[in-house]
């Protein structure tokens, strides 16, 4: 289905639909735990993003935080921190992709104390938005940072809010890493 939509989109020259679907497919690629595979996208939806001066585009279907968790995930921080520079956007969406990349380019520096604050901010702007998977993943990155930074209480906490917003949600590698987590957390303060 991607590919015929994607060649679609290449014949007619429709940019616009076929940065869409790229940055569907990198989100949902991320999403499901497949990251490697979205790296192909990454650098022409940037490209794209550019060569049309809509990058505002880049946000689209939340692919903004999508494609910077992707980069991260695979150790690219160099590819993930142009993304993060380009994301302007006069739309409250993409104001909220901003935060969660900034909030996870902090984290993959060590900043952790700047990261879970940006973390911390990004949830309750998701739930606005009846985003849950990026309301989870900021109370994933945000129990991350809290762990790293001794706050074990806080980080269960947390991290439990996450696990359940994946658990409904059946997004199996993120529910994976929140357990490994949060037994972390648990083992850690007994």
């Amino acid at each position: 289905m991607v590919a015929t939509l994607t060649e679609r989109a290449e014949e007619i020259g429709d940019e616009f639909d076929l940065l869409a679907i790229r940055c569907v497919q990198a989100s949902a690629l991320t999403l499901f735990g497949r990251a490697q595979e979205a790296t192909g996208l990454l650098e022409p939806i940037l490209t794209s993003g550019h060569d049309s001066g809509r990058t505002d585009m880049l946000a689209l279907g939340l692919c903004a935080a999508a494609m910077v968790r992707a980069a991260l995930s695979i150790g690219e921080l160099e590819l993930a921190e142009p993304m993060v520079g380009v994301l302007t956007s006069r739309l409250p969406c993409a104001d909220h992709a901003s935060l969660a990349a900034r909030a996870a380019l902090a984290e993959a520096r060590g900043d952790h104390a700047v990261a879970a604050e940006g973390h911390a901010d990004a949830p309750s702007r998701w739930e606005a938005f009846e985003m849950a998977p990026e309301q989870g993943f900021a109370l994933l990155g945000q129990g991350r940072c809290l762990l790293e930074l001794g706050r074990l209480g806080e980080a269960a906490e947390v991290l439990g809010r996450a696990r359940e917003i994946f658990a409904r949600c059946g997004m199996r590698p993120a529910l994976e890493e929140t357990d490994e987590r949060l037994a972390e957390a648990t083992a850690l303060s007994s």
